[in-house]
């Protein structure tokens, strides 16, 4: 027995798993061999892998071969693994294409002794074949399985590499400078010295106080015609916007096309400003750029401009994904452009219909509310106004409040966000109510057992302001935890036995539960298969006052108050980000491919095996929790 052998193996997971014996049994039958630097092991769907690989010295690279090309994906070094998920998943076929790089010394068990250990001991299999173990946590083995799915689609490597590059490769080094006192002229002056399309303003403490920009110069003093001497801390916008210099591209993506900015400055480690980030930067590194759709939005001079302005968005998601960005980046971008179309239609319908007579705030529900909108969206949404002081200025602040819904709910339609089938929309007289009125809702939805009630807390529990008033969300908000607070034992018992009605596509004998939908034979609703993650992550949340309505950020939250374990957060996030990742990817086939509306049907019989594994997986994990929470609320 190679005594080498044997003690590498017994400290290196999962084999320091195995009993002593099997260890002993693996030894003897595996082997060592040496590759020299660029050897070619294995090749992306043609070699049959006879022989597990854990690397002993040197490295192995993984590409993924694309169009004769192959794309680097990662590196696997000392005590890593390649081959375990090939043989208990694909069929005994290569996922990969695997080169040594460097002079690399590999143990070698053999596949069929492999197996056999595999069939004896649970806990070494699932390192291999459970996808949400805290073991398989690792980047390796999750870039490897996420970039699975996407192997259908073009990309290249700037594509794939794009959101997660960080912002100190794209960002520009250096930045103009001045004081808040300094004339507007002088401040223009130094920024075409610099070549500089905006200057940093600083106060008599060096801190950084805002921004002036090409644009602001163009709208604030040449249109206005304003004096030039006056200082340029009249025209600057505040506060400054930063963003880390470690941060990811995607970070800069959201924050720019949520805050409607140009400009980033970069800071380092310290909190110093370094430099500046701009859209440009990014729409030049990207190629197909959300950033440029948003700047598209808000160039628009009247609402037809928007008319069917979201057809291009399965071009720019294809991409997002093609790049590697999360799930949760996709759909928060997707939301993002969401909410940037909402903004603008809300300016021209208030400039057509004239100055509110309240204040009030569009609020929008549903996925939007969470910032986890999809390609296949439907409008949800409502206006909440502040009360008026009589029944004449109620009638009128109603009538134009309604007149607004109805616009802007045209609108949106017209500019590719269905009408809600439900017609849960501010254009709805229902929906369309003082704040008083809102807050009766909420109380009757909270008291009530009713199962209509609690499948609308399910869809207005997750509001936010999508344009407007926020304080009245604030205080909306306020109030629903201040009745959870009087009711919450009884509400949350509801809750629970409701969301518990909806039914994961599962069937008897582990296989996939299915039924037909028009054209689509023998489907699943992925959108529906996800809502018990997204119940369960609500119910958590408001039981502990957590005012995030995003799923993954409720997670989050969850784990940082210590409702959610390390192991739990890791494998519910994960979960839900492989089911948001799979239906945005199966949306894009069927418009890119397949030139058909997205839709949320998934035919189980076009899966991979390793696209069942996983899913599968997912539901046994979502049913375990709905059986905690379940135990929790209802004790029984």
């Amino acid at each position: 027995m190679n005594a080498q052998i044997y003690q590498f193996l017994l400290k290196h997971p999962p084999f320091s798993f195995l009993d002593v014996a099997d260890i002993e049994f693996l030894t003897q039958k595996a082997n060592t061999a040496l590759f020299s630097n660029g050897a070619l092991i294995y090749v992306q769907q043609k070699s049959e892998v006879n022989q597990i690989a854990i690397v002993l010295k040197g490295a192995l690279k993984i590409f993924l071969a694309k169009d004769n090309e192959n794309l680097l994906q990662q590196y696997l070094e000392e005590g890593e693994i390649y081959g375990g998920i090939s043989v208990l998943l694909n069929e005994g076929i290569s996922l990969r294409t695997v080169q040594a790089w460097g002079n690399t010394e590999l143990i070698l068990i053999p596949a069929d002794d492999f197996r056999e250990t595999c069939e004896h001991n649970k806990e070494f299999t699932d390192f291999f074949t459970d996808l949400f173990s805290r073991r398989m946590m690792n980047r390796a083995y999750a870039e490897l399985i996420s970039a699975s799915w996407s192997d259908k689609y073009e990309e290249t490597d700037a594509e794939r590499l794009f959101y997660n590059r960080q912002v100190t490769d794209l960002f520009e080094a250096g930045f103009a400078r001045c004081h808040l006192s300094t004339p507007i002229q002088q401040a223009a002056q130094i920024m075409t010295q610099q070549k500089q399309g905006a200057i940093l303003i600083y106060d008599d403490t060096d801190a950084y106080r805002g921004i002036v920009t090409d644009n602001d110069l163009r709208r604030k003093v040449v249109a206005c015609a304003l004096d030039l001497n006056k200082p340029v801390s009249e025209i600057m916008s505040k506060p400054l916007l930063t963003i880390d210099y470690d941060a990811f591209t995607s970070d800069a993506v959201l924050l720019m096309m949520q805050r409607g900015v140009k400009h980033l400055a970069v800071a380092d480690k310290n909190g110093q400003i370094i430099g500046m980030l701009t859209n440009r930067h990014l729409i030049i590194s990207q190629g197909q750029s959300p950033v440029h759709l948003v700047m598209q939005i808000n160039r628009a001079h009247s609402a037809d401009e928007l008319n069917g302005i979201t057809r291009i968005l399965p071009g720019i998601v294809q991409h997002i994904l093609n790049s590697g960005a999360r799930a949760d980046v996709i759909s928060r971008v997707i939301t993002a452009v969401s909410d940037t179309v909402l903004h603008k239609l809300m300016e021209f319908a208030l400039q057509e219909l004239g100055p509110p007579p309240a204040p009030f705030v569009f609020i929008v529900l549903g996925s939007e509310g969470r910032g986890e909108q999809t390609l296949k969206t439907d409008q949800d949404n409502a206006i909440v106004y502040a009360d008026m002081p009589d029944e004449e200025t109620n009638r009128a602040a109603e009538n134009y409040f309604l007149k607004l819904g109805t616009l802007v709910c045209n609108r949106l339609n017209s500019a590719g966000y269905d009408f809600c089938t439900g017609n849960i929309m501010a254009s709805n007289p229902q929906w369309c109510q003082p704040l008083s009125r809102w807050k009766e809702y909420f109380r009757n939805w909270v008291y009530t057992s009713e199962t209509s009630g609690l499948l609308n807390s399910t869809i207005f529990f997750d509001f936010k302001a999508g344009f407007g008033n926020a304080d009245l969300t604030n205080d909306l908000r306020a109030y629903l935890f201040e009745l959870l607070n009087q009711r919450g034992e009884s509400f949350f018992y509801h809750m629970v036995s409701c969301a518990l009605l909806m039914r994961l596509p599962v069937g008897m004998f582990g296989g996939f539960s299915v039924s037909s939908v028009g054209e689509q034979q023998h489907v699943f609703d992925i959108k529906k298969a996800m809502m018990p993650l997204v119940d369960y992550a609500r119910i958590y949340a408001l039981e502990n006052r957590i005012a995030h309505t995003n799923t993954f950020e409720r997670f989050e939250k969850l784990y940082e108050k210590g409702i959610l374990n390390t192991h739990d957060f890791e494998a519910l996030f994960q979960a839900y980000h492989f089911l948001m990742k799979f239906r945005l990817l199966r949306q894009v086939q069927a418009v890119t491919e397949e030139n058909r509306a997205p839709d949320n049907y998934i035919n189980p019989d076009k899966l991979t095996r390793l696209e069942k594994k996983m899913l599968k997986e997912i539901f046994a994990l979502t049913e375990k929790h709905r059986r905690y929470m379940q135990i929790r609320f209802t004790g029984r």
